[in-house]
């Protein structure tokens, strides 16, 4: 069974039942503070493969968007009109939920873990920041804007902007 709980008021959210309607949970992002969450199946009893990231509406009782991929998805996060599948070597974005559409994919070194964050919200600019290509770095995206990441070293030496 997976538990949503807000911290802010240190209450259940939303409980949603393992076995009928999407099987164990591998691992879970709530959408803002709405009725949504990004998840992808794992665990002992998945029922969909782990290559697909299910956005499951709390209110509806049911999965309302997927999204398929070729390979594992490794991390999920998302924003109010965001969601990033984050895949061993490449990190794609969607507009979402009205009107889902690809915005980008974006090629990535190794990444194992998974490791991305996105930030900003609905009607602001997105920042998206992850492993960069050389070892000790990150490499930032500015609203969609791929054709001029920033690269930073991890060691605080900016090399390219």
């Amino acid at each position: 069974m997976c538990r949503a709980f807000e911290w802010n008021l240190i209450s259940v959210i939303c409980v949603i039942p393992d076995e009928p309607l999407i099987g164990s949970v591998g691992f879970c992002e709530m959408v803002y503070r709405s009725n949504l969450f990004a998840m992808v199946s794992g665990g002992t009893r998945p029922k969909y493969a782990d290559n697909s990231v299910l956005v499951y509406d709390d209110t509806s009782k049911r999965s309302v968007l997927e999204f398929t991929f070729n390979q594992p998805v490794i991390g999920v996060r998302c924003k109010r009109d965001r969601l990033v599948a984050i895949l061993k070597n490449r990190i794609h974005v969607f507009s979402y939920p009205s009107n889902p559409e690809k915005l980008m994919t974006i090629p990535t070194r190794e990444n194992p873990l998974g490791l991305c964050e996105l930030s900003g919200g609905s009607g602001s600019q997105n920042l998206l920041i992850f492993p960069g290509f050389k070892i000790g770095s990150l490499q930032l995206v500015v609203s969609g804007k791929l054709n001029s990441p920033w690269i930073f070293v991890i060691h605080g030496i900016l090399y390219r902007i």
